[in-house]
């Protein structure tokens, strides 16, 4: 691991797969509380360039093709080319599930980084989580609870906060499950004024109260069910914007979503088979080879149409 700290439950280190030794090993008797950020990839997006800007520079293509700030015209291709290398093989079935999107402001998710970040979110953070909840659900009914953390951050405690205020990046929770924005230290690093701290109090107050009961209870209050079946219900946590412009607190069930664009042809449970499918061959040592060897290819003709 290139972490500091090793999987482990009760000081007891994990041998394989986290999710697979959870699902083989969770006592029938006990619950579940269980669940994702909203927007976990996007804590990642300048992993992602740095990554992306080292394949471009072994190319020689530099700064010519690396574009990371959005409005770009290369974006689309470049898209394509981070899914190429990110997921080899299944690029035919992650493409009819997430689109490349065009947008007239600037401002939005518009470049291929951000975009692409909500693929990492679906593969690596929603789906693995769903999987395992569902699993779990399967031998330990109505005793696993699914939530999805949806409030948008306004002091972010990233490495690079403005890629995730707005957002509900990986981590970003933390702060809310304990009640720490006015703590010192975190205040100073997510820029958290006192006027902030009392604007998340609310959000504070409604995941408190969810795992206090859970902890004390075994199970979130009433108005939480446990997953029933494979939409869910899933609890979220977020915010509703008034007409006023203020923010207000939002609790309560919905159905289990991913990001991906074509929503009316696919629905979320067939796009965390896909992305279970690729982790299996990810896992066996199959899949990889091609996406490496497909992006040098494609990143050089593909730049050099465009260009020319």
């Amino acid at each position: 691991s290139f972490y500091s700290w090793a999987p482990s439950v009760d000081n007891e280190y994990i041998f394989g797969q986290p999710n697979h030794v959870a699902v083989d090993t969770w006592p029938w008797s006990k619950a579940v509380l269980i669940g994702t950020n909203e927007d976990e990839g996007r804590f990642f997006l300048a992993m992602i360039c740095s990554i992306l800007t080292a394949i471009a520079d072994q190319l020689f293509l530099g700064d010519l093709f690396i574009k990371c700030d959005g409005g770009n015209l290369y974006d689309h291709t470049l898209y394509r080319n981070l899914i190429r290398l990110a997921y080899g093989s299944d690029i035919r079935k992650v493409d009819d599930y997430y689109k490349f999107i065009w947008f007239e402001d600037e401002e939005d998710l518009d470049d291929a980084i951000e975009q692409f970040s909500l693929l990492v979110t679906d593969s690596v953070f929603t789906c693995p989580n769903y999987d395992m909840a569902s699993a779990i659900g399967i031998k330990n009914a109505k005793n696993v609870y699914l939530y999805r953390y949806a409030v948008d951050a306004i002091c972010s405690v990233a490495s690079e906060s403005e890629d995730c205020e707005g957002f509900s990046c990986h981590g970003d929770e933390i702060a809310t499950v304990f009640g720490s924005y006015g703590v010192p230290a975190v205040a100073e690093i997510g820029n958290c004024t006192p006027d902030k701290v009392a604007a998340l109090q609310p959000y504070v107050m409604a995941v408190q109260k969810q795992w206090g009961h859970f902890v004390r209870e075994g199970a979130p209050d009433t108005s939480w069910n446990a997953m029933s079946n494979e939409a869910g219900p899933t609890f979220f946590f977020e915010q509703e914007h008034t007409d006023e412009g203020d923010r207000v607190s939002l609790a309560g069930e919905s159905i289990f979503t991913t990001h991906h664009t074509e929503q009316d042809s696919h629905t979320a449970q067939e796009v965390c088979t896909t992305w279970a499918e690729h982790t299996y061959k990810t896992e066996n040592g199959v899949g990889r080879l091609f996406g490496a060897l497909a992006i040098m290819t494609n990143v050089v003709v593909s730049f050099y149409v465009l260009l020319f």
